[in-house]
């Protein structure tokens, strides 16, 4: 049709950023920049904007498998293991009521952002340590259904560090980690197998955020 642009041309504008202050290098995906430089300021705050505004429900989910997790598992796993699971979520809560209620201002400072960092760690902690001990503990079906749960978790954590890739590692890192070394441990006849297909969904998960992080990165660069 004349006058139209051709498809393949207008699909690579919409998708390739039109000035090359917009492009960034691996290493700017995984740093929180200086403090005192707005645009970085911009990022930290639509980073931490992100994790907070989805934090209530996915909480509430983690919860959810949580209690499911102890009652399947009731009187087996250790307490201290049950303990910190809780807790861990239990501080993910707190913390993230008071950023809500402090407000970002002009956008959280690299100390805060490694505070939230820590943040995460501990939950991804909690929930590698209890898929650890579970597997010690679990029967064949109830391996099943651990490795499906620990799937489950590691899309949700995913998702709400979306625009975020070291907040993913810090959380599904440790997840990934627990699974792992259970299978390993106690599992070994499932271990490879399993390995194998949790590795190929993390390395999905951790290039879709990658993807993700420059796309977000790029849009507010371009609005500056």
């Amino acid at each position: 049709i004349p006058g139209r642009r051709p498809f393949r041309s207008a699909m690579s504008a919409r998708f390739k950023p039109p000035d090359p202050t917009a492009r960034f290098p691996l290493r700017d995906l995984v740093r929180f920049g200086p403090d005192g430089e707005r645009f970085w300021q911009q990022v930290r705050r639509a980073q931490a904007a992100f994790l907070d505004r989805y934090l209530p429900f996915n909480i509430a989910i983690a919860l959810l498998n949580g209690v499911l997790l102890v009652a399947l598992f009731a009187g087996r796993l250790p307490a201290p293991v049950v303990g910190w699971l809780f807790l861990s979520h239990a501080t993910a809560v707190v913390l993230g009521m008071r950023r809500r209620r402090s407000g970002q201002g002009e956008g959280p400072s690299r100390r805060t952002m490694w505070a939230i960092l820590g943040n995460l760690a501990l939950v991804g902690s909690g929930w590698g340590i209890a898929f650890h001990a579970a597997l010690g503990l679990a029967t064949p079906a109830e391996v099943t259904l651990l490795v499906a749960m620990a799937f489950a978790a590691l899309g949700c954590m995913a998702f709400s560090t979306a625009v975020w890739p070291l907040g993913s590692l810090a959380m599904w890192g440790l997840v990934a980690a627990g699974v792992v070394s259970g299978l390993f441990l106690h599992r070994l006849a499932e271990a490879w197998p399993v390995t194998l297909v949790l590795g190929s969904f993390l390395v999905f998960m951790g290039r879709g955020t990658l993807v993700t992080t420059r796309a977000s990165l790029a849009r507010l660069r371009l609005q500056e």
